[in-house]
């Protein structure tokens, strides 16, 4: 499970009251994502799958964000002989892909981001 806040500036070439300002908005998700991962070339990975996502706070300016999703990434992974390993993972996610909310024009928010950590192998050696 994982928790998102956004920031959004948006900024449009074109707004029919002729209001040409950028705007602002905040929300807040709850992701579950349902993922693969495949390992190759021995550091090299990549994931994707499916999120179910739900907005927890939301903006007047902004579709409703709860729906599913997707997401894709690729990353390298360093493992140690002690079992610890080291990764680093860009990814990207699309959020309300297929929305809960019934717009005709639904918004999407697609986001970039970068995991980093550490993991550890409880594999018998």
């Amino acid at each position: 499970m994982e928790y998102a806040k956004h920031s959004i500036e948006s900024k449009s070439s074109y707004q029919p009251d002729g209001d040409m300002s950028p705007y602002n908005a905040d929300l807040s998700l709850i992701n579950i994502p349902f993922t693969v991962r495949a390992n190759f070339a021995n550091y090299f990975f990549a994931n994707g799958g499916l999120l179910l996502g739900f907005e927890t706070s939301s903006s007047n300016i902004i579709d409703k964000q709860s729906g599913v999703g997707a997401l894709l990434g690729v990353g390298v992974q360093y493992e140690l002989n002690n079992g610890l390993g080291l990764f680093v993972n860009p990814y990207t996610k699309m959020h309300a892909l297929i929305p809960f909310s019934s717009e005709k024009y639904h918004q999407r928010l697609l986001e970039w981001g970068l995991r980093v950590g550490v993991t550890y192998s409880f594999r018998a050696k």
